[in-house]
């Protein structure tokens, strides 16, 4: 019987090594030991058990045995059938250890106690062949999508010259992961020196982190596709993070690890959020399991995520390295819009990506989402012979802000409208809101490529003093501005902003926390446009009482945070009167502190008119008599307050039966004389309060 093993095992290597010699594909067996670097009784013990699961001849040997046909093989079972002499037994129980890379990798489950839950004897415990693994060593591949939910195997086709990213950032990354084969290389040839300080952590984990849609996972794939590889994605939060059908046990877990080394995959994954809030809530067992199989895995794993703060000390120990992904600025949007326009679209002669890329701070997934929306106009218009036009892609542009703009949810949001296209004032103050709108657009430029992110330059925000009357429009300026530069907006009063510095103040045990450390910390957070209403409590009513003395100390705070916020600070002054009169009576760390005043005047009769028309919906029915112009010219309203009278004059119309069911210029002058009357009393208090 030695003597056929042996001539059988002879033949076997030799037609390995002829295949090897072809460049031919090795058998799946031979794969795994030099993966593996396993040794002979190790191929020896997986292919007994695994013929003892599909083989009837060895089926039939075994089933002789009462007791092996009831109870499965035992670690001793497989020792006797290997191992001739009890020396040689006591030599292989380590391939049964949980350290030998066949139990590690969970290619053999042993199950403790076969015979009796309190035993203690190595062999005693059953032992066998994983199940996916026996499919994997035969040929009979199942996708492992099929079994983990939320994952997918397979080859990507992204070029990583298609990747927009920062040239140092880009050749970085590159030489992380294309370094990382030579370390492999290294370490195996320095085994003996380095037995007992690298035995393990010779993988290489990097951590992409950035907003949605910013090219984490295009990077994953042009990463894996240049490396030669096949790429695992895993949607952590669908597998692991208790979402719809989030069940992966911990075996699971270990065996997507042993699926990447398997496939000489580059293991992602994507939307790691859940990884790290389940840190920071105490963890589980998967997510020690996934700490442990980081720090043992010998090849290219990459971690998305959005919230690399809630990284805690025991993750940051097995990151490698970590990239950061910032939203594209205009030389990077009109790099990303030419390579999606480079595709085949069937796109005009006339179309100024250049001019796009600058009005609208989309990011990659972004962009990639307004050409599918411009190319559904396109081919409804046309399904045989689309063609797109500046106007579809500025409509899914546009269509893109809208919803970037509304899925963003925090404390104090508002919701933003529309851009400064779309803002009814005087030419010179349209223009004065777009050079606002640039200096921000600018920032990414400024700090990146041009360098003024060092510690010589200040963080630079872009602060805006706006100030006006009522109605001026303030609160359409904040949004345009908001709008253009592709922020969501965060907005609250200064007299809201006292009040919970107060609140705050009561209640909490930190010195050093305040309502407005918190404020801006989390526009920050968000990246959200700051807009701070009614500053001139603040300005107009300086004393020496207490309220006087706590708005002042708020006032500083407040100057203080802005000077060092990242982004758009919006400060609006509700006044009747001109600037001039009363810029003497500023406080100079506020004049010292914004980069841009802008004051608002308030409508002509022709903007007030063009107000009228704008914020009229076209599905109100309208009577004959409604003449928006003697309106315009008898009423000087700003926009709220024209909005608020179209909007109680169709409620009257609203309630109305039969043919009066319409607006009627009855209505709209009934209201606009009680919303006249209301404004001219607030007017004189505020007058009252400015000059007693």
């Amino acid at each position: 019987v030695e003597g056929k093993a042996t001539l059988l095992r002879a033949r076997l290597d030799a037609r390995v090594a002829a295949t090897r010699a072809a460049g031919m594909n090795l058998p799946r067996l031979e794969q795994l030991r030099v993966r593996l670097e396993l040794g002979a009784f190790e191929v020896d013990v997986l292919t007994l058990l695994i013929g003892a699961t599909i083989s009837p001849v060895i089926k039939e040997i075994f089933s002789q045995d009462v007791r092996l046909s009831s109870l499965g093989l035992s670690i001793g079972d497989v020792l006797m059938t290997l191992c001739p002499s009890f020396r040689e037994q006591v030599a292989h129980r380590h391939a049964f250890y949980a350290s030998s890379p066949l139990v590690q990798r969970s290619i053999l489950i042993v199950v403790r106690g076969r015979v009796s839950s309190g035993a203690a004897d190595l062999t005693s415990f059953s032992v066998g062949v994983d199940r996916r693994m026996i499919d994997w060593i035969c040929g009979l591949d199942t996708e492992v999508g099929e079994l983990i939910e939320g994952s997918n195997l397979y080859a990507p086709q992204t070029e990583f010259e298609h990747v927009v990213m920062p040239a140092e950032t880009k050749a970085l990354m590159l030489r992380t992961v294309e370094s990382h084969a030579a370390l492999q290389r290294w370490s195996r040839s320095h085994r003996s020196e380095l037995s007992g300080i690298w035995d393990y952590g010779q993988g290489v984990t990097l951590l992409l982190c950035g907003p949605s849609g910013t090219g984490k996972t295009m990077t994953a794939n042009a990463l894996a596709k240049r490396l030669g590889k096949k790429l695992l994605l895993v949607n952590f939060d669908l597998a692991f993070g208790g979402g719809a059908g989030g069940s992966t046990s911990e075996s699971q877990l270990t065996g997507l690890f042993r699926e990447a080394e398997l496939n000489d995959a580059v293991l992602f994954f994507d939307e790691c959020e859940a990884l790290f809030a389940q840190r920071g809530a105490g963890g589980s067992v998967a997510l020690t399991t996934l700490l442990t199989e980081l720090e043992r895995h010998d090849g290219l794993v990459l971690l998305a995520t959005n919230r690399p703060f809630d990284l805690d000390e025991a993750m940051h120990r097995r990151i490698t390295a970590m990239f950061e992904f910032r939203k594209p600025d205009q030389e990077a949007r009109e790099a990303i819009w030419e390579h999606h326009s480079a595709v085949g679209l069937p796109l005009a002669p006339d179309i100024n990506l250049h001019s796009l890329a600058a009005r609208y701070q989309l990011t990659g997934g972004l962009i990639k989402n307004a050409l599918i929306s411009a190319l559904l106009l396109a081919l409804g218009r046309s399904e045989g012979h689309p063609l797109l036009s500046e106007a579809d892609l500025v409509e899914g542009c546009q269509l893109q802000m809208r919803g970037a703009l509304q899925i963003q949810v925090f404390t104090d949001r508002a919701v933003v409208r529309g851009g400064s296209d779309a803002l009814i004032l005087p030419a010179t103050v349209r223009a004065r809101v777009k050079e606002i709108v640039q200096v921000e657009q600018a920032r990414q430029v400024l700090q990146g490529a041009w360098g003024f992110h060092t510690d010589l330059h200040s963080e630079q925000p872009t602060s805006v003093l706006l100030v006006g009357a009522a109605g001026s429009g303030k609160t359409r300026v904040a949004e345009a501005i908001a709008y253009d530069t592709g922020k969501p907006l965060k907005r609250l009063s200064f007299a809201q902003l006292n009040a919970a510095a107060a609140t705050m103040g009561n209640r909490s045990t930190r010195k050093d926390e305040n309502a407005v450390q918190v404020f801006f910390a989390d526009a920050r957070l968000a990246e959200a446009c700051v807009v701070i209403d009614d500053v001139p409590g603040v300005i107009c009513f300086e004393g020496d009482d207490d309220d006087g003395a706590s708005r002042s100390a708020m006032l500083k705070m407040l100057l203080q945070e802005m000077r060092r916020f990242p982004g758009v600070c919006i400060l609006t002054v509700e006044t009747t009167r001109h600037l001039s009169i009363y810029a003497h009576r500023l406080p100079s760390a506020l004049i010292r502190s914004v980069r841009f005043v802008l004051e608002l005047p308030l409508p002509t009769e022709t903007e007030r008119l063009r107000l009228w028309n704008a914020l009229l919906p076209p599905a109100v029915p309208l009577a004959s008599d409604v003449d928006l112009k003697e309106v315009a010219r008898k009423y000087h309203f700003g926009g709220g307050a024209i909005s608020a009278v179209l909007y109680r004059s169709a409620a009257r119309a609203a309630m109305r039966r039969g043919e009066e069911r319409q607006l009627q210029q009855a209505d709209l002058m009934l209201v606009c004389e009680e919303e006249w009357e209301k404004t001219q009393s607030a007017v004189s208090e505020m007058v009252e309060r400015s000059y007693v």
